[in-house]
């Protein structure tokens, strides 16, 4: 958005040009308020619209038909979930009563709510397109009465084409209201949306994690009652995408993490000390932390991006970007538009698994705020004239700019 000129210059250049002031006294009215006159708010280099549809990868929406008839007639090696015609009426009964031998579940209905799934055995949740079949805690998720899905430790889980959304934990643990994960889980064109919790809110994980083509968006942490604060009682509030725990480790592929709302740090990613996490090719944008890290805040453990681009996120102090105590390996990236100061922040302490913030490897990145050390940079006018060559160099590949 354009800012107001300067109501006084506006005023004095109405007058010159009324009253005919020679240009000599034009031009000095244009060096008294530079700002007003020769300024304007540079564009953002990185755009991202905040509908769930723009963060997806696109599938064929009008085969979604055929496909479920095809599945519905074959009957082979699997079992079907959905109201009518089909095995079983909800996923909580599939799971508890399908044979032993049946891994795969076909979900055939576009919305199943009221759910609040626990994965006690090795499954395979499949749907047909994020935006065709959701799976909710509820419509809004303050109704909610408990995170949407959760892997036991052990449970091999695999989910394909789903959102899962409206999930709520307030209950210690108070994490994973979309996604809790103990096990062994892959998620593939899925999105986990608009889910409440005090940490962890999108995803949480202490196992493995794998994330491809998924949007993980829209999740807002809930503070700690002030009883529970004072007394140090459960976490704090970190990670509000996506939080990896002591222990686990998540690669995310392809995949954007935006606008997440963090009660203290790491609105798109925490990693704590001794997890790990790769990201790949991914979009991390518009993120907000109360604290440290508006997009990632590294805790101690290992964090390697790659070709990520990392843009439009705030945090209320250290780090608008990146809070980087731990190890960090960063190549390729794209760090611009994040709140006012600095995008990347060293932590110097001698907490976590590696005491203060080191690097793996730092090359071939771009911080428009010139924090991230060895990074290429530049001024407004710089990054404003360069805009296209700076994102086709740097960065994930499926953002663009503003539109003209």
């Amino acid at each position: 958005m354009a800012l107001r000129p300067d109501v006084r210059y506006t005023a004095r250049m109405r007058t010159d040009r009324r009253h005919r002031v020679p240009i000599l006294a034009v031009l000095a009215a244009t060096l008294a308020f530079p700002s007003a006159a020769c300024s304007r708010p540079p564009k953002p280099l990185v755009a991202m619209d905040a509908d769930i549809r723009s963060m997806l990868a696109a599938y064929d929406r009008e085969a979604v038909g055929a496909r479920k008839a095809a599945v519905l007639e074959g009957r082979g090696g699997y079992v079907t979930v959905g109201a009518s015609g089909c095995d079983y009426a909800d996923i909580g009964e599939a799971l508890e009563k399908a044979p032993a031998g049946v891994f795969v579940f076909y979900l055939m209905d576009p919305l199943y709510s009221g759910v609040s799934l626990r994965l006690r055995r090795d499954a395979s949740l499949v749907g047909f397109g994020a935006l065709d079949t959701v799976i909710e805690g509820a419509p809004d998720p303050m109704d909610a009465e408990g995170g949407v899905l959760s892997i036991a430790p052990g449970v091999h889980a695999y989910v394909s084409g789903v959102t899962v959304r409206g999930g709520k934990v307030t209950d210690v643990p108070r994490r994973g209201g979309g996604v809790s994960n103990s096990g062994d889980l892959v998620m593939e064109d899925c999105a986990v949306v608009d889910n409440l919790a005090t940490y962890g809110v999108g995803v949480w994980t202490e196992g493995r994690a794998e994330l491809r083509r998924c949007a993980i968006a829209g999740n807002r942490g809930l503070r700690r009652p002030p009883a529970d604060e004072y007394a140090a009682v459960d976490c704090g509030g970190k990670g509000a995408g996506l939080r990896v725990e002591k222990g686990g480790f998540a690669l995310v592929e392809d995949s954007v993490i935006a606008f997440n709302r963090s009660v203290s740090s790491g609105g798109a990613l925490h990693v704590s000390c001794e997890a790990g996490a790769r990201l790949v090719d991914c979009v991390l944008f518009g993120n907000v932390a109360k604290d440290r890290g508006g997009a990632v805040d590294s805790a101690g453990g290992s964090i390697e991006m790659l070709r990520c681009t990392v843009a439009g996120n705030s945090a209320g102090a250290k780090g608008q970007a990146i809070f980087h105590r731990g190890k960090l390996s960063i190549s390729g990236c794209l760090l611009a538009d994040n709140g006012a100061g600095k995008a990347y922040y060293l932590a110097t302490g001698s907490l976590g698994e590696y005491g203060a913030g080191v690097f793996g490897l730092n090359e071939g990145n771009f911080d428009a705020s010139g924090s991230l050390p060895l990074a290429a940079t530049g001024d407004a006018g710089y990054i404003r004239a360069n805009a296209r060559a700076i994102r086709s160099s740097y960065g994930a590949k499926r953002v663009d700019g503003p539109p003209r």
